[in-house]
């Protein structure tokens, strides 16, 4: 038997995880290049916490514990793991536990957008740090005509749509937060062989709380999808346990 202690960073929270070299995607530059599939997810093996967003609670909540990262901000975050730096959902050769679902921000890696200096403008760039980047194998960025590759073309649609649900999920977390609904909590998984996991460095919300909700507000938050989001949340909570039992 023993215990470990656990607090969660804010980083989890902070955009952009994983990435080491984000740079916008050009021809001039990618040209030649290729990317090979996403076969091997290992770049999101050494984090207990992943960011998602509002549209994907429903099936988060089916395999990991949902928390709000404790930051002046708070952001939405799966817990994948009991210790700093552990990913319990990735095995030795990078593959993600078949069955579970994978957050949309690890499924967007390499890929994401950048704004540019002094604009608000979103270009497609993508981590040159990143292992799938070869010289002679995958599909390519770009085609002959400088164009971008059907790949490319995808991966920016794919991103812009995870763009388009993070403000949405920001405002989903601003609420919480300003109604009091997010409390910071620490909590204690128990192996079944005694060892015991305290992770500290998150919120979630108070369901005392949140019973006293205004009507009005409950109203609101039933017509936008929130108050199911919340049903979400709570459900999750049963999952710390299924955690202890990857360990």
């Amino acid at each position: 038997m023993g215990s470990e202690k656990t607090k969660m960073s804010s980083e989890a929270a902070r955009l952009p995880l994983f990435y080491k070299q984000p740079t916008p995607l050009s021809p001039d530059r990618h040209a030649g290049k290729y990317i090979r599939p996403s076969t091997d997810l290992s770049f999101a093996r050494e984090t207990n916490a992943i960011p998602i967003t509002l549209a994907e609670f429903a099936s988060v909540s089916r395999h990991y514990p949902i928390a709000f990262v404790d930051a002046v901000e708070p952001f939405p975050v799966a817990i994948v793991g009991l210790r700093k730096e552990e990913n319990l959902f990735i095995n030795e050769v990078g593959a993600w536990t078949p069955g579970v679902y994978i957050p949309a921000y690890v499924r967007r890696y390499p890929f994401v957008l950048l704004t540019e200096d002094g604009s608000d403008q979103l270009t497609l760039a993508i981590d040159e740090a990143s292992e799938r980047i070869s010289g002679s194998e995958g599909a390519v960025f770009f085609e002959e005509d400088g164009k971008p590759s059907v790949t490319t073309a995808d991966a920016l649609e794919f991103c812009r749509s995870y763009h388009s649900s993070v403000k949405p999920t920001e405002a989903f977390a601003a609420a919480l937060e300003a109604h009091g609904l997010l409390a910071s909590r620490q909590t204690s998984v128990t192996r079944a062989d005694g060892e015991v996991f305290n992770l500290s460095g998150f919120k979630l919300v108070d369901a005392d709380k949140l019973r006293q909700l205004d009507a009005a507000t409950a109203k609101a938050w039933l017509g936008n999808g929130w108050l199911m989001a919340l049903h979400a949340h709570q459900i999750s909570q049963h999952a710390w346990s299924d955690l202890a039992d990857r360990v």
